[in-house]
């Protein structure tokens, strides 16, 4: 894990030259959203619940408008409907360690795209099994527009969608026929340094 955070220290490292201190984006991000969680073909989806932090390093070459960086994430689930026994509580944790960003100011409003390659999402309630389920290498975006309220304060809407194929039952990890798609929308509160 200590790999990914390697990419971040050279974007801080960078950010310490006076030629890219000028174009160096750095936000730190808390964000609540509402969407579900899907196994496959399921005949219902559990409406789900979700806040978390995320922090953004970028850098913007491009006239300070268009940039590239990382965003590392952190959330919490919860599932706000009833529990269905077969299909069992969907509530967990999701940490996303690095994923790709590209960044687009234009004027007072903020536009990002995150792609995440890796990830996984950990249920914290143990199923019928007896066992915590996970879904691993979390795969998709998360698009988001944001506003600058003030100097440093940001508002914004954000959507994402991830996917898995690979699902680990206790010590037993399988590959789905069907992918878990986790979908959230929300709004998001950022700094921007």
């Amino acid at each position: 894990m200590f790999k990914h955070y390697r990419l971040l220290g050279v974007l801080f490292l960078l950010a310490s030259s006076p030629l890219f201190a000028r174009t160096l984006h750095l936000e730190l991000q808390g964000f609540a959203g509402y969407g579900n969680g899907v196994l496959g073909s399921e005949t219902s989806s559990p409406s789900l619940g979700q806040f978390g932090a995320a922090a953004t390093v970028g850098w913007m070459p491009f006239n300070e408008t268009v940039g590239i960086g990382a965003t590392s994430s952190f959330r919490f689930v919860n599932q706000y409907s009833d529990v269905d026994l077969v299909i069992g509580n969907r509530r967990g944790k999701l940490f996303v360690p690095i994923a790709p960003t590209l960044l687009i100011s234009l004027g007072s409003w903020l536009i990002a795209g995150d792609y995440y390659l890796m990830g996984d999402y950990e249920q914290s309630v143990v199923g019928l099994t007896g066992s915590l389920t996970s879904y691993l290498s979390m795969k998709g975006f998360r698009a988001r527009v944001a506003y600058s309220v003030t100097m440093n304060w940001m508002f914004g809407l954000y959507y994402e969608r991830l996917s898995s194929d690979q699902q680990q039952v206790g010590t037993v990890t399988t590959t789905l026929t069907e992918s878990f798609v986790l979908t959230q929308y929300g709004a998001t509160l950022s700094y921007l340094f």
